[in-house]
């Protein structure tokens, strides 16, 4: 449930018609098409991303976005990965280590998608990322990108880190 005393500067819902096209029972995954994920989720957690607080976003620094991705998911339930028919967007940072870029909505991902690999915005439910998705990681040996921007690689954290500062932000919520 949100805190309704935090005010909520991504203004409006906005509703689709449009149905997802892919579920990963597996991983919990909706592969969208555009705002589909207001389909799904009947329109409650699905926020619009103006352009002016888009560009506001983009324009700060990483550990400001970090703050942002943080809360966001926490409100919405939702986190964005970027997806084709190969699998899951992976990255390496400087030591060759793979790290899994995700944002707090669908238009942050569309900005970093590569076309020429068809990649998808992705939706996760917070469950599955909190309880299927970071535990993997950790197993797995990566780290995650959070919030990259065209340019800028983001906040590279452990799965541990991300998890904790999530479900501390989760429990202002109860």
């Amino acid at each position: 449930m949100a805190d309704k005393s935090r005010p909520n500067t991504a203004a409006g819902i906005t509703t689709s018609s449009r149905i997802w096209n892919c579920v990963d029972e597996q991983l919990g995954v909706v592969t969208m098409q555009q705002d589909a994920i207001e389909t799904l989720f009947g329109g409650l957690n699905m926020k619009q991303i103006h352009d002016k607080e888009f560009t506001a976003l983009i324009g700060m620094p990483a550990p400001e976005r970090y703050a942002i991705f943080v809360r966001r998911v926490a409100d919405w339930q939702v986190v964005w990965g970027l997806r084709s028919e190969h699998g899951w967007r992976l990255m390496a940072n400087e030591d060759g280590i793979e790290v899994v870029p995700v944002w707090p909505h669908q238009r942050f991902a569309e900005a970093i998608a590569d076309v020429q690999k068809q990649e998808q915005p992705a939706t996760i439910s917070l469950d599955d990322w909190l309880n299927k998705w970071l535990p993997g990681m950790m197993r797995d040996g990566r780290q995650v990108a959070v919030f990259p921007i065209p340019g800028q690689k983001g906040i590279v954290v452990s799965p541990e880190r991300l998890k904790a500062d999530l479900l501390a932000e989760c429990e202002q919520y109860e």
